[in-house]
């Protein structure tokens, strides 16, 4: 009775760690944060619903921009443009808010952007952002964490 009454507990035990594992898989948020530095990698579109992504190669030798998530709710965001021969870097920072899979920001000059998080994990951050007066323009942008 001993050994049945332990194959009982042992099988519960299995059963429920197994369904705690699939309600994370189910749960972005309980496995990747967006917390952390992001290289922009790759931009596109959506059409016809088809998501178009194409990876992005800097100009004249700079960098691809970035931004870095911080834990108070500040972004930093680093912006690189070819002009005259040169490499320029821009800043533009600001604060940022996460409410399940839609992702606010609000740069120093007060402007607003909110985006769609198409994928998040430990790599990737994929953001939709919608355009136009009737939504229907659509820009998508991928990052990778570094």
């Amino acid at each position: 009775m001993k050994k049945l009454a332990f194959l009982f507990v042992s099988v519960g035990l299995l059963l429920s760690s197994c369904s705690s594992n699939d309600n994370d898989e189910n749960n972005p948020e309980a496995k990747a944060s967006i917390v952390g530095k992001w290289e922009l990698t790759k931009g596109g579109n959506i059409l016809n619903g088809n998501q178009l992504l194409l990876p992005i190669t800097p100009q004249g030798g700079c960098s691809n921009n970035q931004i870095e998530f911080l834990e108070n709710g500040n972004y930093k965001e680093l912006q690189y443009e070819y002009t005259n021969s040169k490499c320029k870097e821009y800043n533009n920072d600001g604060t940022w808010s996460k409410s399940d899979n839609t992702l606010k920001t609000k740069d120093i000059l007060n402007n607003e952007v909110t985006y769609e998080i198409l994928k998040l994990d430990e790599t990737t951050l994929r953001l939709k952002i919608t355009k136009g007066n009737d939504n229907a323009i659509y820009a998508l942008t991928e990052f990778t964490r570094k």
